[in-house]
């Protein structure tokens, strides 16, 4: 959203457009203004509404006439009763009410399956906002509305209900029949936060409630979501927004009563237009007319009747953002712990798989890859390494192009290595990929389906699966599958946003002066005496990573180390958030973890010099990476 222009005043102008490129539209709009049907209703000289209708670049024209804009938006963008689960059609546009009516058939039965978020013993708010059935018993709405009545337990992972002054829970509930003259109420308790995003502009703003019957009377069905997204989901596609509008004190009073008629906290329906999709984004705009209540409104695919994604910004006289459905679909599968969606694999089957021992005949991680001697580092203190092997360096694991040391007391990698020739890297799908315990070691030595059944984290590789798969096809894809082992996973938050992270080495070999374009990188997971424990796993909260080369120019070896850490998301830890990454020294990484690199690998170290008493503090653990170019690393090109 960043790279649009996200004024207000941009917003508006994108909007008004959006209606005036309709041209036959806008052709009612010159008619009905010629012959001075709008005037009366508006108190405007319906000559001046016609001739800015006429005008060449017409939301120019109403740049400071904003009651002449909101008569365009009350006719071509108008604001719908719902009653009885039906929609009452427009009265005021031929244009509109012909086009509602076309698909009245298909999209009407989904009405009955939104609600409004209602709360009881709030000390300010009866109602909150909308929220919609996505499943049989959850009810999708926006983090900004759920967080009117919910937060974080103590354990950072559950959820609990606020409570107000008299020390009372706060009850959330949704009523399914809060309508236009309606005295028949459809109320239903919500038992449960599954899941509430994160406060950040990069998580989308979503959450998702349990609704549980209590009242003997069965719940509406979930609304169906549109199967193929690409296909629905583009500019001009029609649409509408289905919700509670509230009067909105951000707003102009005068016109926002002229378009809703000076009704609110009613279900209406409002018709609109898909107005741009931003390509690898989340979300979508739309120009539907909504006000504040209107959070967490569906937004419904007039042609199919099923769901395009969830309304959660924007205002009448402002472009409107959603948030894709699939990307609700998929933080809704993450939020229960799920693999699949419809049947398709959302990231991989929780498959429990094994190859004959007698399959693993790779050498591992090459201690001289890069002409120099860099062995897999081991702890300081070895009673916690697994012994796996009487080979020479028994307490390591090999796997094509890189090994694993494994710890006895967490069941998790404690340190891996890789080595990564970049200009003999081949791309290959992860499709169909199982994961596999190794026979070479004891099953209940590696944390497995489980943990990773029941929980919402990923299984996330130390050993990055792009990174080993080089060489010969044959070779390329066994490195491929190999790094699918859960001797090389541990837990991490699922949808997390790790493009640095995961980024850093191909910076590195995209910018390094490397000879050859080799590297060596070494990552592991942080193991900290106050890990939280979740399902009898004591998972990482931190994470590090260590890349090594040697110059081109001069043979000279470089090194530099990262920190994933999230510390200061512990009050909202295990969501849909974003890690931090540092660039930390070596010598402050070694006594951070108790793992030892090496004398040949601190003296290669790039990280600035600092003080041995300031090597990753607690309080400041290094130099932030916001994006790769942050990377102290040489470079080709240096001067």
């Amino acid at each position: 959203m960043a790279s649009r222009d996200d004024s207000e005043e941009g917003a508006r102008r994108r909007t008004l457009r959006s209606i005036l490129d309709d041209k036959e539209m806008r052709f009612e709009l010159q008619r009905r203004a010629a012959h001075s049907e709008l005037g009366g209703l508006w108190d405007v000289d319906s000559g001046t509404l016609a001739s800015m209708l006429e005008n060449p670049d017409p939301e120019l024209a109403f740049e400071s006439r904003p009651l002449s804009e909101a008569i365009v938006r009350a006719i071509a963008r108008p604001v719908l009763m719902v009653e009885n689960d039906q929609v009452t059609l427009p009265a005021r546009s031929d244009v509109m009410s012909r086009r509602v009516r076309k698909h009245l058939k298909t999209f009407q039965p989904a009405l009955r399956s939104v609600g409004r978020v209602e709360l009881v013993g709030h000390p300010a708010l009866e109602w909150v906002g909308t929220g919609w059935m996505i499943e049989e018993d959850v009810v999708v709405t926006n983090r900004h509305v759920a967080s009117e009545f919910a937060r974080r337990d103590a354990t950072g992972v559950g959820y609990v209900f606020i409570r107000n002054h008299a020390g009372t829970d706060v009850l959330p509930r949704i009523d399914f029949r809060e309508e236009y003259r309606s005295v028949v109420a459809a109320e239903f308790r919500i038992d449960r936060v599954l899941y509430i995003a994160p406060h950040s502009e990069s998580a989308p703003d979503v959450a998702f409630l349990r609704v549980v019957r209590d009242n003997g009377a069965p719940l509406p069905p979930p609304i169906e979501p549109v199967a193929t997204l690409s296909r629905h989901l583009r500019e001009r596609r029609f649409m509408a927004v289905v919700g509670y509008p509230a009067r909105d004190s951000r707003s102009d009073s005068r016109l926002v009563d002229r378009i809703f008629g000076d009704v609110y906290d009613v279900k209406r329906f409002a018709p609109g237009e898909v107005m741009t999709v931003p390509k690898e984004s989340w979300f979508f705009e739309h120009d539907a007319t909504t006000l504040g209540g209107n959070s967490g409104s569906v937004i419904l695919d007039l042609q199919t009747g099923k769901a395009l994604g969830l309304h959660y910004a924007g205002a009448h006289r402002k472009a409107n953002y959603a948030v894709r459905i699939d990307t609700v679909l998929e933080m809704l599968h993450i939020a229960k712990g799920r693999t699949s969606v419809g049947g398709a694999p959302l990231y991989d089957e929780l498959q429990e798989k094994t190859r004959p021992a007698s399959s693993y005949k790779a050498d591992g991680f090459d201690e001289r890859f890069l002409s120099v001697r860099l062995p897999l580092p081991k702890p300081a203190r070895r009673d916690d390494l697994l012994r796996v092997s009487d080979a020479r360096d028994p307490w390591r694991l090999d796997y094509t192009h890189f090994s694993v040391r494994m710890s006895i007391s967490r069941r998790l990698p404690m340190v891996t290595g890789a080595n990564i020739d970049g200009s003999t890297r081949r791309k290959i799908s992860r499709q169909g990929l199982a994961w596999y315990f190794d026979p070479r070691i004891p099953r209940e030595s590696q944390v497995g389906k489980e943990f990773y059944g029941p929980t919402r984290f990923d299984r996330g590789h130390m050993v990055r699966r792009e990174d080993p798969v080089w060489g010969e096809p044959e070779v390329a894809a066994r490195a491929n599958e190999d790094t699918f082992h859960y001797t090389n996973a541990a837990p991490q938050l699922p949808g997390l946003n790790q493009r640095e992270w995961l980024e850093l080495e191909d910076y590195v070999l995209d910018n390094a002066d490397a000879l050859d374009l080799k590297v060596s990188v070494f990552t592991g997971p942080v193991f900290g005496v106050n890990d939280p424990v979740i399902e009898g796993v004591q998972v990482p909260l931190r994470f590090w990573k260590v890349a090594a080369l040697v110059e081109a120019d001069t043979g000279e070896l470089n090194c530099a180390a990262y920190l994933l850490s999230q510390e200061d998301m512990l009050a909202e830890a295990f969501h849909y958030g974003r890690f931090k990454t540092y660039q930390v020294s070596l010598a402050g990484l070694e006594d951070l973890t108790g793992i030892s690199f090496g004398k040949v690998l601190r003296d290669a170290d790039n990280y600035p010099r600092r003080t041995r008493e300031e090597a990753v503090p607690s309080w400041s653990p290094g130099i932030e990476i916001r994006r790769p170019e942050n990377v102290r690393f040489p470079r080709r090109g240096k001067t």
